[in-house]
């Protein structure tokens, strides 16, 4: 089994197959247009948009898949459909075909994005989850920071076509080093495919209060955040006029994020993810008022600096709580981890995804409606987290109990605090330890 630092790294690099997937790119949104004959880059944000509808859906495939044959497989499949969706989109001859194939795309990279979560639960829990979850967030976030300034430059010498092609390299890359990871499944955890069994798995995250909380939460702040994405070349290049600083401020904002996830690795264990997310989600709610605030009064195009620092300092609130809200959601749903992450990546991204558009359909060339969406994320985010823990009981295993960070080691997990799972239904052959890979 890979060391933490391996293990960090390895699941940083599936995340960040995520996130290049959309960075290294938005350099090129204008050469694809042009090249797709569509008439600016705002009508190719939809690239985007599928991309993350199709990461939302394929979590509803890939958590049930996890559960049974096991993460590795769920892993190496949608590696392969990363590989193959990169290399259509490089060869897409327009749009609505590019559309598809980035929806293809993302397919692929939603087993990424949910079989990650649900392997680190595997090995960790509570507090100690959301440390090593805000290390590979951090290492992911940093993709942003660099991706647009190498997209930039890789598009001197080549075409965005080539950099879909680079991506599919990547993939492929990953899939080689996850031959180092040990299957975390254990057989106990082995759950049938046969419909009761997945409703079952289902009824226990969607009856879990705490669970179903935190994924309202995240639901409302990647609904902002999803947005913030599509428009954010719009926004700098198409408001500011800033075309050859665009790498670089995009680059800044996602560095302020990986500060935060660093800094989120750093104190959560010692203040504790519950404190963590009730204090930023006040500074969140606090910042994007003023935002709000400074809009309206700039009629919609405030400086830029201002700009560049409110959404810091919003996007570091963020990072703070995207790791510890996923955390506190997956804390109880260990015996159900594959399904539990599928459903919490689903509906946070897919509904988060539509109502992001909504925002993008109302975009009239001002910050405005960013800014008032950043605000409404906030304000809902902090009703659905205080009711996730308006009847927890400290000693359920709880985000208090968890204050203690020597209950998790790089072992895997227990569940004692998890409600009993409905039976499982016998596989129809038994399942090995170590669950079959496709490459071998």
């Amino acid at each position: 089994m890979p060391g933490r630092v391996e293990f960090v790294a390895m699941m940083s690099l599936l995340m960040g197959l995520i996130a290049i997937g959309i960075d290294l790119m938005l350099p090129g949104m204008a050469d694809i247009a042009a090249d797709l004959g569509v008439a600016d880059s705002t009508g190719v944000a939809g690239i985007v948009t599928t991309y993350f509808l199709g990461l939302a859906v394929g979590q509803l495939l890939w958590g049930p898949l996890a559960d049974r044959y096991g993460r590795k497989v769920a892993l190496n499949l949608g590696l392969f459909v990363i590989v193959a969706g990169a290399l259509a989109s490089a060869v897409a001859p327009s749009l609505p075909v590019l559309l598809a194939t980035r929806f293809a795309w993302g397919f692929g990279a939603s087993a990424a994005r949910s079989t990650t979560l649900t392997v680190v639960r595997d090995r960790y829990r509570g507090d100690r989850m959301a440390s090593v979850m805000s290390l590979i967030m951090s290492v992911f976030i940093l993709v942003p920071v660099v991706a647009p300034t190498i997209g930039a430059g890789a598009l001197a010498v080549t075409s965005w076509r080539g950099l879909f092609v680079a991506i599919a390299v990547a993939a492929l890359v990953e899939l080689v080093w996850l031959r180092r990871l040990p299957e975390t499944l254990t057989p106990e955890r082995v759950r049938s495919l046969a419909p009761r069994q997945v409703v079952g798995s289902m009824s226990l995250v969607f009856a879990n209060r705490v669970t179903i909380g935190y994924l309202l939460a995240l639901t409302a702040l990647t609904s902002a955040f999803t947005a913030w994405i599509s428009l954010a070349e719009p926004v700098i290049i198409g408001i500011y006029d800033m075309e050859t600083a665009f790498p670089f401020l995009f680059g800044a904002l996602a560095l302020s994020m990986a500060v935060a996830s660093l800094g989120n690795a750093r104190v959560v264990e010692r203040v504790g993810a519950r404190r963590l997310v009730r204090l930023v989600l006040a500074l969140y709610c606090g910042v994007t008022l003023v935002l709000v605030a400074v809009a309206v009064a700039s009629g919609g195009v405030p400086p830029l600096w201002v700009l560049v620092v409110g959404m810091a300092s919003i996007l570091m609130c963020h990072a703070f709580l995207q790791s510890n809200a996923q955390s506190l959601a997956m804390d109880p749903m260990g015996e159900v981890a594959g399904v539990a992450s599928a459903l919490i990546g689903a509906i946070s991204l897919g509904v988060g995804t539509v109502l992001g558009t909504v925002v993008q359909l109302l975009f009239d060339d001002t910050i405005t409606p960013i800014a008032v969406a950043f605000a409404l994320s906030g304000f809902l985010a902090a009703l659905f987290a205080r009711w996730a823990e308006s009847t927890r009981d400290p000693a359920d295993g709880g985000p208090e109990a968890d204050d203690d960070p020597g209950h998790a080691d790089d072992t895997v997990a227990t569940t004692d605090d998890v409600a009993p799972a409905p039976p499982v239904v016998a596989a129809s052959t038994p399942a090995p330890a170590t669950a079959p890979s496709s490459t071998g």
